[in-house]
């Protein structure tokens, strides 16, 4: 009989074990010995190995898991699936015996269920230790399919030996088309499952739309997957801003390091910064498939704040002809981005006597993508000066309306008699910032003709207070072929109006005055105000808010800053501790604040306060948690009598130290008050309530209500009260 060809067909329908059984049985050893080199040939033959891992000898445990799909093919239905683990003969290593092993392949869905294979769990033939000596497949288990179709499922290889590289081969029972899925081992407890974070993805929040200097409303957000795409929890995830609109400031974000939730989920939120246009941000896991994620977001300028003459003013030319170039004003937001669409209208408001002829074209228009809006003017037919009037539709615009002066002229020379304004007024930029519009003035004579080489002297008249930093980039000019002298005007660290004085002597019209708005820059800085070192009972509320301020470069409040308040530490065991708000934006004194409710265990809580980025950040607040009531002595003697003392410093600003002293009771502690009222007789704040025991004290009001806002200039009254002693005092504020 052709025994090696019948023992190789049944090898090739049947489940290897099976067939080592059948050659056992029913022939000789030397036939079974070359049954098993026929079947290495023949597997080496038919298959493309495909490896992957890391060897580790160290581990004890294997426990693998891959995802695969396998499409049953038509009419053709396969009988079985075969799988295979092989251990590279590169290594040189025996993985030695194995004591019963375990192996299953089961397939996501209910069996029986379309599409989805049906699962069963095997055993090693005979459960029979197996020694996997360097460079031998070993035919695990064959699982029957009991239908058609493809499914989606993990493979999990369970088995006492090292870690090392392993594939798993799946194919048919004629052995023919093999599909390969890579994997690697895992030092994990026998018969576990052990995920390995595989690949990165965006979830939401990308192309979303906000004003410049805003944040978006919905969160930038990530998933990580394993292996087999389920959520992956722990990740980290860094989150980058990648690029910015030129000149941009103030853009950031409020997460920069992010681990991923038992969601798969990372996410953090951006502010846009000051500039419109294109902002992308970038979460990046080094080894992850899709990573770094990119995500996009634009700014649009927010709503129209500024209105100035662009250009056009100042032109002069022959009567009954059109000036040269159009008269065009300029519509910008709070950060100097144009303003499209805001209805601007053009108006003639004198003329000289007698003229006519002169008109605009068009009398009323849009502003373009620049912000921009122009209007064409024709001269009339006398000699002289005309103005025109534009104004923007919607009101209220710092600068509007503004006045073009235009000049008919026959020609004709003489000495220079007028200073007028060209552009460059009611300028608004962020402080420390330079102008993006020059100062600009012409010098005319009697007939409206431009001269030049004539002097021209810039100063800054006026500033906020307390600014520095300011600066004009020339202060004496003289005009130039058109009659014109400019310079540029960079403000200072204060917000506020800075005032520029244009003279000429002998001029008529001299001095002009030109103004710009200096406002907040981007955020820099993150500074305590109150609410730190504070004492409560458990489980009660503290008694002044946590507050912190934002500032930019010149200690400016920066509003609209979203500031995080969380618990950086509690007292073991510590339960019901809260914060009233955990994301907070600052208001236009660049204030948040948030209140705390103490834990049920006594010990120290600590709050940080936080924006990632700013000079300061976090700042931390510690409070205690007591039993009862008690704050540090500040001398070892005890008073004799119950005393207040005058606060000092006073006046003060923003903070004052109260002390008082308790004498002995009769009960040993003393309850007692200091509440600080207005000169409205109305109660702003309370500062001290507890009981106390004997001892000198003190208490530091740091100028806030108990809302934590803080209270403006003025005069103030504190009164200690207990049952024994009433005293009252007074202070001053003087912000």
């Amino acid at each position: 009989m052709d025994y090696p060809v019948r023992i190789a067909r049944e090898v090739i329908t049947n489940s290897f074990e099976l067939v080592l059984v059948k050659s056992v049985l029913r022939y000789s050893y030397a036939w079974t010995l070359l049954l098993l080199l026929l079947f290495q040939s023949l597997l080496q033959a038919q298959t493309n190995h495909v490896q992957g891992g890391i060897f580790n000898p160290s581990a004890n445990v294997l426990s693998v898991r891959a995802k695969a799909s396998e499409t049953i093919g038509q009419p053709n239905i396969l009988s079985n699936i075969v799988v295979t683990i092989r251990w590279p003969s590169s290594y040189g290593v025996s993985l030695g015996p194995v004591s019963s092993p375990t192996y299953r392949i089961t397939k996501q869905g209910a069996e029986g269920q379309s599409g989805i294979y049906a699962y069963q769990k095997f055993a090693a033939a005979n459960n029979t230790p197996l020694d996997w000596t360097a460079g031998i497949d070993v035919e695990l288990f064959t699982v029957t399919v009991n239908q058609s179709g493809s499914g989606t499922g993990t493979f999990e290889l369970t088995n006492a030996v090292p870690g090392g590289e392993w594939y798993v081969e799946i194919s048919g029972a004629d052995r023919s088309n093999p599909t390969f899925y890579q994997g690697s081992t895992q030092n994990v407890p026998l018969g576990s499952s052990q995920p390995i974070a595989a690949a990165i993805a965006a979830i939401s929040g990308n192309n979303q739309v906000a004003i410049a200097g805003a944040q978006l409303a919905d969160s930038l957000a990530v998933i990580v997957r394993d292996q087999l795409g389920d959520p992956f929890a722990g990740r980290e995830v860094r989150f980058s801003i990648g690029t910015a609109p030129p000149g941009a400031s103030g853009q950031i974000l409020r997460d920069t390091l992010v681990y991923s939730n038992s969601a798969g989920l990372a996410s953090t939120r951006l502010t846009l910064g000051t500039k419109s246009g294109p902002y992308s941000v970038l979460a990046t896991t080094v080894g992850l498939a899709g990573s770094p994620v990119s995500f996009t977001a634009s700014a649009v300028a927010g709503p129209p704040v500024a209105f100035t003459i662009a250009s056009g003013n100042a032109q002069i030319g022959p009567p009954s002809t059109a000036l040269p170039l159009p008269l065009t004003v300029l519509v910008s937001d709070e950060f100097a981005n144009p303003v499209a669409g805001v209805s601007i209208s053009f108006n003639i408001t004198s003329t000289p006597t007698g003229a006519t002829g002169h008109k605009l074209e068009p009398l009323v228009t849009a502003t373009d993508s620049l912000g921009r809006a122009s209007s064409l003017f024709t001269l009339g037919n006398v000699a002289g000066s005309y103005t025109v009037s534009a104004a923007a539709g919607t009101g209220g615009l710092i600068g509007g309306p503004v006045i073009f002066v235009a000049t008919a002229s026959s020609g004709g020379s003489g000495p220079a008699t007028t200073l007028v304004m060209s552009y460059g007024n009611q300028q608004i930029a962020p402080v420390l910032t330079e102008l993006p519009t020059p100062i600009v003035v012409t010098v005319l004579n009697d007939a409206g003709i431009p001269v030049e080489s004539i002097a021209v002297r810039f100063v800054i008249d006026s500033i906020p207070s307390g600014a520095t930093g300011h600066r004009l980039k020339d202060t004496l000019r003289t005009t130039d072929a058109v009659g014109q002298a400019m310079t540029y005007l960079t403000l200072g660290n204060k917000t506020g109006i800075y005032r520029i004085r244009v003279s000429s002597d002998g001029l008529s019209g001299s001095p002009l005055y030109f103004r710009a708005r200096g406002v907040a820059g981007p955020a820099s800085a993150l500074e305590y105000v109150a609410g730190n070192n504070q004492r409560k009972t458990i489980r009660s509320v503290i008694d002044t808010a946590l507050t912190v301020r934002v500032t930019d470069l010149g200690g400016n409040p920066v509003d609209t800053a979203t500031i995080a308040f969380v618990f950086a530490q509690v007292p073991s065991g510590a339960t019901g501790h809260l914060l009233s708000k955990t994301s907070i934006k600052t208001d236009s004194l660049g204030i948040a604040s948030a209140r705390v409710t103490l834990g049920n265990k006594a010990g120290s809580y600590v709050v940080s306060a936080s924006l990632e980025g700013l000079t300061g950040s976090p700042v931390l607040f510690t409070m205690q948690a007591l039993d009862s009531i008690s704050t540090s002595v500040l001398a070892e003697a005890i008073p004799a009598e119950f005393k207040l003392t005058q606060n000092y410093p006073n006046p003060f600003n923003p903070s004052t130290t109260i002390e008082f002293e308790v004498p002995r009771g009769d009960r040993g502690r003393i309850d007692l008050s200091i509440d600080i009222y207005n000169q409205l007789g109305e109660k702003v704040k309370s500062l001290v309530s507890g009981e106390y025991e004997a001892g000198y004290y003190k208490v530091v009001w740091h100028g806030v209500d108990d809302g934590g806002t803080r209270v403006s200039s003025g005069v103030y009254y504190y009164h200690m009260v207990s049952r024994e002693y009433r005293s009252s005092k007074k202070m001053i504020l003087l912000r």
